[in-house]
């Protein structure tokens, strides 16, 4: 396909996540993750005015390799439509950064998402990807621990996706 990868893009992103078990939190995460090539890509085509490139679904996978920025795809995902996308900013409270969604335009967008009781139960969950509506790999963020989530039934995986511009 012969598309470069452009390191000076100042798009970046940051996941966050909190697993329960039965309603009871047993892991929180906050970590930034790599914007792929072909993400960059449909923020060029939306600027351009092409359609389908926007933010529309969260996925979780087994792939527990190091993000590379061509990979174009989760292994064996699982997808939840994010909802509603919403600008954000910043809020620090005790050195602790949330994205709090804004009615105001920002250059931050929250894309929110839940992987209730009965989705994705039976994967090894080792990665995490944003996609676009028309299923571009645009984000990706492999668990820093190495160590998958183990979904079944009595968890849940709650969060939040903020892109940066």
């Amino acid at each position: 396909m012969g598309l470069e990868f452009e390191e000076s893009c100042s798009v970046s992103g940051q996941l966050f996540y909190i697993v329960r078990r039965h309603g009871k939190v047993i892991e929180e995460s906050n970590e930034r993750n790599m914007i792929m090539t072909l993400g960059r890509v449909a923020v060029a085509r939306l600027f351009k005015g092409l359609q389908g490139g926007h933010g529309f679904s969260v996925g979780v996978g087994e792939n527990g390799d190091p993000p590379n920025p061509d990979q174009v795809g989760l292994l064996n995902p699982a997808l939840v439509m994010a909802s509603p996308v919403e600008f954000a900013r910043a809020e620090v409270n005790d050195g602790i950064t949330s994205w709090i969604p804004c009615p105001n335009p920002t250059p931050n967008v929250r894309f929110n998402f839940l992987f209730d009781s009965l989705t994705a139960n039976g994967k090894a969950i080792r990665e995490f990807g944003l996609m676009t509506y028309d299923h571009v790999l645009f984000a990706r963020r492999v668990r820093s621990s190495g160590k998958p989530i183990e979904k079944d039934r009595d968890l849940t995986i709650e969060g939040y996706w903020v892109v940066r511009f």
